[in-house]
Order: C-alpha cells, then structure tokens, then sequence
C-alpha cells in the first residue's frame, strides 16, 4: 500500500491544474542530450537510443531541432523534473555529458499517474528514470 496515494505534494496549485491528470490540460516537455554512455535503460526491442532519437524527431520540428553531438541522444524530461534538475549538484556535475537544448515540444498530458506521460500522437507513453553519475 503506498502511504499517500493521491497526494499532490508539493506542488502548487497552479502546478496541479497544469500537470494533474484530472483537469486533462496538456504542456510542453524539456529537451536535453546526454552522453549514451550515462543513459541506463530497460528498453525491449528497438535499442532506448533509438527510440528517444525517433520521440526528438517526431516531438520537434526540423527548424527547431538543435543538433546534438555524435556520442549524444536527446532525452525529454517533464517541465518539473528540469526545472528541479538544473539546480541540482547531480547536473552540475554532468559537466558536458549532459547538455540543456533549451528546446520543449508540447501536447504531453499525464496519465492516471503524474509519473507517466503520453501525448496522443506518438508512439505509445512515456516514463523515464534516472541518471547515473
């Protein structure tokens, strides 16, 4: 049983009627590259590179897609992950292996869960996990 099911701690209540599943709004998610070789996954199939290359080409328009270096892939994250990540020490100490496109693409909603997302033209949703330092 998890000890606070529903809870929408912390966020404000602006943020709850932007990112909360119930009032069915959609937002933007943040763009970021980061070195393959940091980027740990569980992907069946098609290879996790892969699958974030095609999400970066369908989410973003060609005039707007920065270019990201060789040993790079795009990585999305929600608009609340990226802001509390740019203040973290963990993201500081990335150094270059991980890079701020300052690129968002939008019409990404939540799920039942604030933990995963979906946007209705894409492939399939969306749940990312973490880093490795």
């Amino acid at each position: 049983m998890h000890p606070t099911p529903k809870s929408c701690a912390p966020l404000t209540q602006e943020q709850q009627a932007v990112y909360l599943p119930e009032f069915e709004n959609s937002f933007e998610i943040e763009w970021f590259s980061v070195a393959k070789d940091r980027l740990m996954s569980e992907s069946v199939g098609e290879s996790a590179h892969s699958k974030l290359e095609t999400l970066f080409k369908l989410s973003t328009a060609d005039s707007e897609r920065p270019n990201i270096a060789e040993n790079h892939v795009a990585f999305p994250m929600h608009p609340l992950q990226a802001k509390a990540w740019r203040k973290s020490d963990d993201y500081a100490a990335m150094g270059c292996d991980m890079v701020d496109l300052n690129t968002s693409s939008g019409g990404w909603r939540a799920t039942s869960s604030t933990r995963a997302i979906y946007h209705p033209d894409m492939p399939g949703c969306s749940r990312f996990h973490s880093l490795s330092n």
